[in-house]
């Protein structure tokens, strides 16, 4: 979305006030400026809405958010979390080989004694995952839980 919208905008720029201006068909022109627009608001959404995990220190709170400043979806406490542990999913791209994504999951105790998984997030760069999985593991004094197959 971040070439489509800013180059169907400049593409119906240039077709209509152009060197060469033309005159197209009004559901054409309707067309090209629907997509247009709808393109720009997906792309302003998603600078705008990004999902977000802040970490508060002062209070041991990991909270996820959808947008900057908006309030948190979902707020786990330090002593919600049982633990944090690291997986591998597998993905292929359209081309290439496929490629090992670190998975960082947190382990958070739910009604009636269960334990529920959230996958928090992911990324090839096992580093990076490690260490955010640390920081993580420091604010909210949980227990690192290695998976088998790493």
């Amino acid at each position: 979305m971040a070439l489509f919208g800013p180059g169907l905008t400049a593409l119906w720029i240039w077709l209509t006030w152009g060197p060469a201006p033309r005159d197209l068909p009004w559901p054409i022109d309707g067309v090209v400026v629907s997509a247009a627009l709808a393109a720009w608001w997906f792309l302003l959404r998603s600078l705008v809405f990004e999902h977000r995990a802040e970490l508060l220190l002062s209070r041991r709170q990991l909270r996820l958010v959808r947008r900057r400043g908006g309030p948190p979806v979902l707020t786990l406490d330090a002593g919600e979390v049982v633990g944090l542990r690291r997986d591998v999913a597998w993905y292929r791209p359209d081309d290439g080989p496929a490629v090992a994504n670190q998975v960082l999951q947190i382990v958070v105790s739910a009604r009636g004694g269960e334990t529920c998984i959230l996958s928090l997030c992911a990324s090839p760069d096992a580093a990076l995952i490690e260490a955010f999985e640390a920081q993580l593991a420091i604010v909210l004094e949980a227990e690192v839980q290695h998976d088998r197959s790493e």
